[in-house]
């Protein structure tokens, strides 16, 4: 495991030092990963766009387990000490919530996951 480590710690040291444009181009992202498996994959594969991935929301859906963390994060007090956080802005969001449109959950799930990142990291790391 340490050998490992400390592979990947000289990869990432490695990476770190390349200039940006052997990691990127303006019409292509992760450029040094698409040459290096260009040989391996499909040209339609290579050359196509990337796409995000957007999973089903779950964090705004009642009863789901991730919605209970979510709620008890995010109207806890570790939202309160966040200092650019409006506490009560974000339970005013979370009332809402029950009132969405099924396509605005997409968007509400993201924001709710990152608000309660931020809620978790404050109550575990006192940021």
């Amino acid at each position: 495991a340490v050998e490992d480590a400390t592979h990947t710690s000289a990869r990432f040291e490695y990476v770190q030092q390349l200039p940006l444009c052997v990691l990127a181009s303006f019409d292509r992202e992760k450029l040094l990963l698409r040459e290096a498996i260009k040989p391996y994959i499909p040209q339609s594969v290579y050359s196509r766009a990337k796409k995000p991935f957007w999973a089903p929301p779950t964090g705004v859906r009642k009863g789901n387990p991730l919605n209970e963390l979510v709620q008890d994060t995010l109207r806890g007090s570790a939202i309160s000490a966040v200092p650019f956080l409006d506490r009560a802005a974000v339970v005013r969001l979370l009332d809402t919530l029950p009132d969405l449109e099924a396509g605005e959950e997409t968007s509400v799930d993201s924001l709710l996951l990152l608000l309660a990142s931020i809620g978790v990291l404050q109550e575990r790391f006192r940021l």
